[in-house]
């Protein structure tokens, strides 16, 4: 009886192990799994390119890992970006031919923005901007450069209308909106003002008044919107005119101003 009822228990823990084995998954075999086999497709693939220096640099800069982009090895996202890269610096070759720009840094789209960044200068010590958006046919490009270009000619002529009116004044615009090829160093001044509420413009005006001050700039809000003029105005009060407008723009916090729009247009 004995003996029985110790086979009876050893076979019952045989069974027991047995089964228990049958649970145990081999470590490969996760592996394959949907879920892991998902995750695998969505990685990132590497790919070799040839880069200049110029694109090392600002690249290395956006991205991690350096020492990798300098061995011209992208990541499928970083190739994106690269594209994004060239598809400005070529919109500016090509918009503005004659001169000698150069981008010193790039921020690529991403989940969070949805255009790439770029910024640029032309030598002068001032920094510009350039947006480039992926679509679906390729990119859209748009930059505040063209501003630099028109500034003098369009301040000049805001300044003759004036005169005609009998106010002598200085000008300064902004244009703080980037825009793409439909504005560059070749648009005139009357395709400028025709562009009315398309194009944002601040313009900063100076002039020598001590008294009657609110009736000149009703003055000049009319004369300038008679002549299609479109956006904000700020008039200073200086002691004196002196250089140009852009001279001009380095006091003007210590005078005091009016203000008024031109947003008929």
């Amino acid at each position: 009886m004995k003996r029985r009822s110790l086979w009876f228990v050893i076979c019952f823990l045989l069974l027991a192990l047995c089964a228990g084995c049958g649970n145990v998954q081999n470590p490969a075999d996760t592996q394959n799994t949907p879920e892991n086999l998902t995750e695998k497709e969505g990685e990132d693939t590497m790919e070799s390119i040839v880069l200049t220096k110029q694109e090392i640099s600002l690249l290395s800069a956006a991205y991690p890992d350096a020492e990798r982009i300098e061995e011209s090895r992208l990541f499928d996202h970083e190739v994106a970006g690269l594209y994004q890269l060239r598809a400005g610096i070529a919109y500016l070759e090509e918009k503005y031919p004659q001169s000698q720009l150069e981008v010193t840094a790039f921020l690529p789209a991403n989940q969070f923005t949805r255009w790439a960044e770029l910024t640029f200068e032309d030598g002068g010590g001032s920094a510009y901007r350039l947006t480039v958006t992926p679509t679906e046919t390729g990119f859209d490009c748009a930059d505040d450069y063209y501003g630099a270009l028109l500034r003098e000619p369009y301040d000049q002529r805001i300044a003759e209308v004036l005169a005609q009116s009998g106010y002598t004044v200085l000008a300064f615009t902004q244009f703080p909106s980037p825009a793409g090829a439909e504005i560059g160093a070749g648009t005139s001044v009357d395709q400028l003002i025709e562009m009315g509420s398309r194009l944002t413009r601040n313009t900063h005006l100076f002039t020598v008044l001590s008294d009657g001050r609110e009736a000149a700039a009703s003055g000049m809000q009319a004369a300038l919107a008679a002549e299609g003029f479109y956006g904000s105005f700020t008039l200073y009060f200086a002691p004196q005119l002196t250089g140009d407008g852009a001279a001009m723009e380095a006091n003007r916090t210590a005078w005091d101003y009016v203000m008024f729009n031109c947003f008929d247009s």
